[in-house]
């Protein structure tokens, strides 16, 4: 029996006219321990098509539709890409439902992960489910696969594999000492940029989906030694290299200290980009991170409204972002605003506040976001660029376009973007 295993990233934003070259962290770790197992695979990204640049989320919001279609089973890149898992002969897939590792980003959805399972099934081929959604609401997913692997990527694949295992498999902690591997992606190789220092967050961020999972897996953020990091950022071909921990901003300074020790002996000379919340941006902290190489911080600012903030429990003074500004700036090393939109408190959003304090802070560009995936919800068709998430909370599209004009061309999570306004 052929047990060669397909480790699938569905297409999401390919529904949706665009892509995403970033090869999803899980797959890449489960592809080093599948490799250390000698276990025949492939990774497959069908998010990817290698263009150089990407649609607006101005476009991706305007054109909703297509995912709609999608989520509803009705695209014919179902086909495509099914026909293309058939003919490998490959009898086993797993198929990932966004990522557990990177639960803030829309990498996936559990629908379409399981309009794949099901597709794939009827064909005979054994699926794994792996996700964010399939941890929290299990239940609503396991009668789609053979097996949902609940929780992060891990040594458990191995015997879900060797045994056919149905049902739901509680995963084991992925090991710290794990380096990804990038050596079994087809048919293009895609981005190799997000690397962690840390697995885990435990902060209780409303609108975010990587708190709650964490917190259900019950254990603290655990952080990879300095050499693991080193190792893992020497074998990657980008010159940029985006730090993807949820909990970068946590971590202590001697911590940081030593991995700027470790970056040193091992020669590393890669622009950084990293994820830092406002009251833990220092004068000691930015040292460090100048030290480090980072070039570009991303700062979760959500909202310049204290009501918002409150709703969205990341509650923060004013001066703590003037102070993390002024601090980033003095080392010329470049900033980036994360903006909600969105929550209960949406009727304390003023739109001539958020361009004044565009105006005031000047970000090298920002990323907005629509509050999305309360799982409490039909939340079928959420994405961070949904116009029935706006509507839910109430807030005009000409409130989305306006803010989607502070972004950039450049955008560092994805690359140039196609301006549409």
């Amino acid at each position: 029996m052929n047990d060669k295993l397909l480790l699938l990233q569905p297409p999401f934003f390919r529904f949706c006219g665009s892509h995403n070259d970033r090869i999803a962290p899980s797959l890449s770790y489960l592809s080093s321990i599948l490799e250390s197992r000698q276990i025949d695979h492939e990774v497959f990204n069908a998010d990817t098509t290698n263009s150089n640049r990407y649609w607006s989320m101005s476009y991706l919001f305007n054109n909703f539709s297509y995912f709609k279609d999608a989520v509803d089973n009705k695209s014919p890149l179902y086909d495509e890409v099914v026909e293309y898992i058939m003919g490998t002969g490959i009898k086993n897939v797993l198929i990932l439902g966004a990522d557990p590792l990177v639960p803030t980003t829309d990498m996936g959805s559990p629908f379409i992960g399981a309009n794949f399972s099901k597709r794939l099934r009827k064909h005979g081929i054994y699926t794994i489910g792996l996700g964010p959604y399939y941890n929290l609401d299990t239940e609503r997913f396991v009668a789609d696969f053979n097996c949902i692997l609940k929780g992060e990527p891990s040594i458990s694949i191995v015997d879900i594999l060797k045994n056919k295992t149905t049902g739901v498999v509680e995963s084991k902690p992925l090991a710290l000492d794990i380096i990804p591997s990038y050596k079994k992606i087809t048919p293009f190789q895609g981005k190799d940029d997000l690397v962690f220092t840390s697995f885990g967050c435990l902060y209780p961020c409303e609108f975010c989906i990587a708190g709650k999972q964490y917190r259900l897996f019950g254990r603290p953020v655990r952080s990879i030694k300095p050499e693991v990091v080193v190792k893992d950022i020497l074998q990657r071909k980008s010159d940029r290299i985006y730090i993807g921990d949820l909990n970068f901003s946590d971590s202590k300074l001697e911590n940081l200290q030593a991995l700027c020790e470790a970056f040193k002996e091992g020669k590393i000379n890669k622009d950084l980009v990293v994820e830092m919340r406002t009251d833990k941006i220092t004068e000691k902290s930015v040292a460090l991170l100048k030290e480090l190489g980072v070039k570009t911080v991303k700062i979760g600012v959500e909202s310049f409204s204290r009501d918002i903030l409150k709703d969205a429990r990341k509650d923060r003074h004013d001066n703590l972002l003037q102070t993390a500004v002024s601090l980033l700036n003095e080392q010329n090393i470049s900033f980036i605003f994360y903006l909600l939109l969105g929550g209960q408190e949406s009727e304390h959003f003023n739109l001539e506040d958020f361009k004044e304090n565009i105006q005031r802070f000047k970000p090298l560009s920002t990323i907005t976001s629509i509050w999305s995936y309360d799982l409490s919800r039909d939340y079928r068709y959420d994405t961070h660029f949904s116009p029935i998430a706006l509507k839910r909370w109430g807030i005009s599209e000409d409130v989305f376009h306006e803010m989607i004009r502070s972004q950039n061309e450049m955008n560092v999570t994805v690359g140039k973007v196609i301006s549409d306004h």
